[in-house]
């Protein structure tokens, strides 16, 4: 015997016996082959690690004594590496215990032969190398991989990112299209990974994705976005619970997550943005589990999780753009007007909501993106989100006598706001003729009009009272809608606009488009976006000022500047608009700086 003075006796007296036991077999010994030389499990664990170490050691000090000896067969244990092998070979990763128990193979079965599912991966990659050269797990998390996607990285302006789920099968009609949007968009596709807690196979992506850049360290792709890797559940309800307080604060964060969420932080530098979001996924939902505390979790997943991604343009180390991505049930999808769907195709937006738009208040840089962006997207319907100001009427500054000296007297006019608004949609109209219908969602500052006229505050209103008194009657008469009234006053044209009023509903393919988001559940004053959700399920909403996403609730932002007098202090407030293609997929458009795209 050579290479043994590094062995302690007991070591040597255990491979003596290993090569006794296996002479005399004339086969490797098994576990219970060494149990009955009086060697137990444990007894090996301690001395060698485990079995496995035993017999490598035990090849290589006594390779020409043990020259021909070979494992011991075991054509049920054969049996269930081929059935693990068939069922991998079909799915493209390690399947799960129930998979294997449809093919045959049953968990007391892999608990047998191999003790669990993560050894029975183990022995079939040694037994069959051949079949798992594609596998997409932590053996690719060397460091020349990881330095090597980060130099990917860094060659593209361009990159759409969504999550896989370890052990999840991956939309193949997705995944096709993603390619064919980065071959034509010279865009880099990343992989974020996330995993289901019940799952037991280790960490495993479809092997569909091998060639992929699966990103696992966080990633800088401008000076203010980051891709963070911090742990993520595939089950937790909102993934963005708790990371606000969390990370890099000056920096807009991407975190891997199976549903869409964006939440806007708020900061004190208007100049930028700090946005917190996930990208949804591009593996199917597969979160079936025979674990009884994992059903509900299971079935809440399997409900709320999205196939989808988010598309991030880097304009310059500072500025930015990005938005959602989500696939249909084929996997195709729109993105700026173009649907990806085996081959690419241009389309029409069925509808945009507009940001709140308080004329008279209005960003002259945001209203010229939004005049882009509906010229470019030429939505059918447009929705207008507190489209009077009503400053003039405002029941918050009807004793700031200080507030209101500093407005000009146009501002403190009605009937100058109702021309204002009247000019405001007849150019509207004239620019864009394709439009087909420009619809005013019942809003909190156009009630503006209802509240003062109700209050009586007219009565001593000088400036106003004309034009109110005119209201008034129209409002004894039958007229609900103050804003209709007074346009109808100055002589609107009111063709191709639809007024809705406060219980109106207004749904393109399902979607809820007809409620502006300041009443909630029961009467509720500025509901969060939870509540939206109780309520009408998925809507685009306004009011808030402050762009998000709570998975079927997407919330638009303000055409006004970001700073308008009463949002002092730290600011979520955003220039974002909505925009809704056939079937009802969304994308938020953010305006940064007077541009809405790369």
């Amino acid at each position: 015997m050579k290479n043994t003075k590094k062995l302690t006796i007991e070591q040597t007296k255990i491979l003596k016996t290993f090569v006794s036991v296996a002479l005399k077999n004339k086969h490797l010994p098994s576990q219970l082959d060494m149990k009955g030389a009086g060697y137990s499990r444990e007894t090996i664990r301690r001395t060698f690690g485990n079995l496995a170490g035993l017999k490598s050691l035990a090849l290589k000090i006594h390779s020409k004594e043990l020259e021909g000896i070979k494992e011991k067969t075991n054509p049920a244990k054969d049996k269930a590496l081929n059935t693990f092998i068939k069922v991998f070979l079909k799915k493209g990763m390690t399947p799960t215990l129930s998979e294997l128990k449809e093919a045959g193979l049953n968990k007391e079965m892999v608990k047998h032969h191999f003790g669990n599912l993560i050894k029975l991966k183990k022995e079939a990659r040694e037994k069959y190398p051949q079949h798992f050269l594609n596998t997409v797990d932590e053996s690719i998390f060397t460091e020349e991989n990881l330095e090597k996607t980060q130099k990917e990285i860094k060659k593209y302006k361009k990159f759409v990112i969504t999550t896989a789920v370890t052990g999840m099968s991956v939309h193949e009609g997705f995944l096709k299209s993603l390619k064919l949007y980065c071959k034509e968009n010279e865009a880099k596709l990343l992989i974020l990974p996330t995993t289901d807690p019940a799952a037991t196979a280790g960490f495993e992506l479809d092997s569909r994705l091998a060639g992929e850049s699966v990103v696992v360290q966080d990633t800088d792709l401008n000076s203010n976005i980051y891709i963070s890797t911090f742990k993520t559940s595939a089950k937790q309800i909102n993934t963005l619970t708790g990371l606000k307080r969390m990370g890099k604060r000056e920096k807009s964060t991407i975190v891997a997550g199976t549903k869409f969420f964006l939440e806007f932080v708020p900061i004190a530098n208007d100049s930028t943005v700090h946005a917190l979001m996930t990208t949804a996924s591009c593996t199917l939902p597969e979160y079936q589990t025979e674990r009884y505390m994992s059903q509900r979790t299971a079935f809440i997943a399997q409900m709320d999780h999205k196939i989808g991604a988010i598309v991030v343009e880097i304009e310059n180390d500072k500025i930015f753009h990005f938005r959602q991505i989500q696939a249909s049930a084929n996997g195709s999808f729109f993105d700026n007007n173009k649907h990806y769907n085996g081959k690419i195709t241009q389309t029409r937006a069925d509808s945009m909501t507009l940001g709140d738009i308080h004329v008279g208040f209005t960003s002259k840089d945001v209203m010229k993106a939004n005049d882009e962006q509906i010229a470019f997207f030429k939505p059918k319907v447009v929705f207008n989100h507190d489209l009077f100001d009503g400053t003039s009427v405002s029941h918050h500054i009807a004793h700031s006598f200080l507030t209101k000296a500093g407005f000009t007297p146009d501002q403190l006019s009605l009937e100058q706001e109702l021309r204002m608004v009247k000019d405001y949609l007849e150019g509207m109209k004239k620019k864009h003729p394709y439009v087909e219908e420009w619809v005013i969602v019942r809003s909190n500052h156009d009630d503006f009009i209802d509240r003062y006229l109700e209050s009586g505050r007219y009565v001593e209103d000088s400036i106003n009272s004309l034009i109110a008194h005119r209201i008034a009657i129209k409002k004894l008469e039958g007229e609900t809608i103050g804003l209709r009234a007074g346009l109808e006053l100055v002589e609107t044209d009111l063709s191709k606009i639809t007024f809705l009023g406060i219980n109106d509903s207004y749904k393109i393919s399902g979607i809820e488009n007809g409620v502006h988001g300041h009443l909630g559940l029961n009467g509720q004053r500025n509901p969060g976006n939870s509540s939206l959700e109780i309520a009408y399920g998925a809507i685009t909403a306004g009011h808030s000022h402050s762009a998000g996403i709570l998975r079927d609730v997407f919330r638009t932002g303000t055409c006004t500047d970001k700073r308008i007098g009463y949002n002092n202090g730290a600011s979520s407030w955003t220039n974002t608009n909505c925009v809704q293609y056939p079937g009802g997929a969304r994308q938020l458009i953010n305006t940064i700086n007077g541009k809405w795209k790369a």
